[in-house]
């Protein structure tokens, strides 16, 4: 039986930098503003911390529908959302899987995200210590790997029965309300019938 272990995922991350390198290389650095080039180190050094992270550790704890997270959502191209951002856990996840489907968050007073047309206001998220009513953005869920979750204990476990306590805790949990909205209005989307 053929395992990847740490030793190919060595070789594969050399192989990758050394392509994203000789790439580099060939194109005129003259057609790269310095944000461009500010960008791609950023988002190096994150997918190397990354790597060496997940070398040497396994993630292994359950995500629960409806459980909000901040995550990092890494570089973009265009539209796209990138850097730290919540997201909500649209399936359960359990600890032998790595990645996780989520729907990006945002607050209403983010006036920079684009696809307003996809934008859903879910109202104020439980134990959340803000004001301001957040929106779903339903043409951005997408599947991250756990690695991308960072984790803050922001919500008291008191207000949550004991039987319910996740194992890694969340920034705010979904009501079912607020679950059911997105969900339809992903199916919506899927039927181009949101606009």
């Amino acid at each position: 039986m053929n395992y990847y272990n740490n030793d190919h995922k060595r070789r594969d991350i050399k192989r990758r930098f050394a392509k994203i390198r000789q790439e580099s290389n060939e194109k005129p650095k003259e057609l790269l503003s310095s944000d461009t080039l500010e960008a791609i180190n950023d988002w190096l050094a994150n997918c190397i911390r990354y790597e060496r992270f997940l070398l040497s550790n396994e993630l292994q704890y359950d995500l629960r529908q409806g459980d909000v997270f901040e995550i990092d959502y890494g570089g973009s191209v265009g539209a796209e959302l990138k850097g730290r951002h919540y997201g909500v856990i649209l399936h359960n996840s359990n600890e032998k899987t790595q990645t996780a489907l989520v729907c990006p968050l945002v607050s209403i007073r983010d006036t920079d995200i684009k696809d307003s047309s996809w934008r859903i206001n879910i109202g104020n998220l439980q134990w959340r210590f803000s004001n301001y009513e957040s929106i779903a953005l339903i043409s951005q869920i997408r599947a991250i790997d756990k690695v991308r979750i960072y984790a803050k204990a922001l919500i008291s476990l008191e207000n949550i029965p004991e039987d319910q306590r996740p194992n890694r805790v969340p920034v705010a949990i979904l009501t079912e309300k607020q679950m059911e909205i997105i969900i339809e209005s992903y199916f919506k989307l899927l039927r181009n019938k949101l606009y």
